[in-house]
């Protein structure tokens, strides 16, 4: 007895369409677990940030400044634990002109500072892209040679260049001291 060819031809996309919903369901598998990947990336990078935000926290040897309030912070130096604010921000040329107050809050006169600033652009709180970001960050370092005397505020004036108000974002600041002055017994 021969087999009709309708037959034949039934049976084969019978066996295409099982393997087509094998393919399928392989697809869907390998899709979710990209989306779990991709969450689990996203939680490590939170935790990441978590971590670093701790450790400069207990140990700030880089501090952010506070661009439109009084607050001062704390910085770790090799020499001990200094205090930084903005005293001010005027817009410059092409960027902004900002006093820093070093706050010297020992017995001790330092002198001969470097002081590294870092800036970047406005940010929104939802922002993700820290790529893009570290290629617009922009860094300066400057020495400066006056002395920072004891239990006192020395200010410090700062160019940043090519950072309209608009744009400027976030200003972070790492100080250290080639200098200190003791007085003779």
């Amino acid at each position: 007895m021969r087999t009709p060819i309708y037959t034949v031809v039934a049976m084969l996309l019978g066996a295409c369409q099982q393997q087509d919903s094998g393919a399928q369901k392989h697809v869907a598998d390998l899709q979710n677990e990209v989306r779990n990947l991709t969450e689990k990336v996203g939680n490590l990078q939170n935790a990441v940030i978590d971590t670093h935000r701790s450790l400069i926290e207990a140990h700030p040897t880089e501090v952010t400044l506070h661009l439109t309030s009084k607050a001062f912070s704390v910085i770790d130096t090799k020499v001990g634990r200094l205090y930084v604010a903005v005293r001010s921000v005027q817009p410059y040329l092409n960027g902004q002109k900002i006093i820093v107050d070093i706050g010297n809050p020992t017995a001790t006169t330092f002198s001969n500072a470097k002081l590294t600033l870092t800036w970047g652009p406005r940010v929104g709180e939802d922002f993700k892209d820290f790529e893009a970001f570290d290629k617009q960050k922009r860094t300066k370092e400057i020495d400066e040679p006056k002395r920072f005397a004891p239990a006192s505020w020395t200010p410090v004036e700062v160019i940043l260049d090519d950072a309209p108000a608009d744009q400027l974002g976030a200003v972070w600041l790492k100080l250290e001291f080639k200098g200190v002055l003791l007085n003779k017994g």
